[in-house]
């Protein structure tokens, strides 16, 4: 793979990953490849896997490659994800909570 394609392709996932659709249609425009894999995830597991359902459709009706496999790891993933945001909210609230009571 050459230095620019991995370099858009890079700026694909993370775009994807962290749910910017302007900048996930710009890596496209400027040629990113959407099935590409970087560290093993392609954009739209990325998309799926971080609760961007918007840009997970948008790859697909762009015609993203979706494996089984690809939709079990990124829902897996979704899930885990989505637990931590619990929890780690759980820590900030009770966190705040113990602060307030220190303040008073």
């Amino acid at each position: 793979m050459h230095m620019l394609s991995y370099i858009q392709n890079t700026y694909l996932s993370n775009s994807a990953k962290n749910g910017n659709l302007k900048k996930v249609k710009a890596a496209l425009k400027l040629g990113a490849d959407m099935n590409a894999r970087t560290n093993g995830w392609t954009a739209w597991m990325q998309a799926v896997s971080n609760g961007h359902e918007d840009i997970a459709t948008f790859l697909e009706m762009k015609g993203a490659e979706v494996t089984e496999s690809d939709r079990i790891n990124a829902e897996i993933r979704a899930k885990m994800n989505k637990a931590c945001n619990v929890i780690s909210g759980s820590a900030t609230r009770h966190m705040a909570r113990m602060i307030n009571h220190a303040k008073n």
